[in-house]
């Protein structure tokens, strides 16, 4: 740059100087609250914007920058950050504010019961190798006294085993079923 100097009897003088204008104001960070809900997932974010409250610079600002952004379960509650202002020459200036963070999602209803077990049917009988096993006739009863080592086969009919035997005293009375 060229300097001029002139006096009043009108003589003039000039020289060169170099002019370095300086920025060495920092900026003006303003920050104001805000709150965070999460969603589904549990996870939650905001911006540096969304702290902002106003923050200026007489040159300009050229960034925002917000310490903290994204948000999860362990944070729920209130949460400091700090909104972190730089002008076009460097300058900074730094302010704190309180994210809340809100978990509204009530959680899942619990998995219904199972449904109640089954016995399962009994196996199948495995047949044997001499063939199956004789079939037994269901409730069909024959009522045999035993006498003197004789067995004498009584019908169910009769009201009291071994009457009308030609013995005096049963010495056994055996139930047993029958093959059909």
């Amino acid at each position: 740059m060229t300097l001029t100097v002139t006096d009043v009897n009108t003589n003039t003088a000039t020289c060169e100087a170099t002019v370095t204008v300086a920025d060495t104001t920092d900026p003006t960070a303003l920050c104001r609250n805000t709150t965070v809900y999460l969603d589904n997932a549990g996870n939650g974010s905001t911006t540096a914007a969304a702290v902002d409250n106003g923050s200026s610079d007489n040159c300009g600002i050229s960034s925002l920058e917000l310490s903290q952004t994204n948000f999860t379960c362990n944070d729920v509650g209130p949460n400091t950050v700090t909104l972190t202002v730089t002008d076009a020459t460097g300058n900074t200036a730094s302010c704190s504010a309180t994210v809340t963070v809100a978990d509204n999602i009530p959680p899942p209803p619990p998995p219904p019961a199972p449904p109640p077990r089954r016995r399962a049917a009994p196996p199948a009988p495995v047949p044997s190798p001499a063939g199956p096993a004789p079939r037994l006739a269901p409730r069909r009863l024959s009522i045999i006294c035993v006498a003197n080592q004789t067995k004498i086969p009584i019908p169910a009919n009769v009201p009291t085993p071994c009457r009308g035997a030609n013995f005096s005293r049963p010495r056994l009375v055996t139930i047993a079923r029958r093959p059909l």
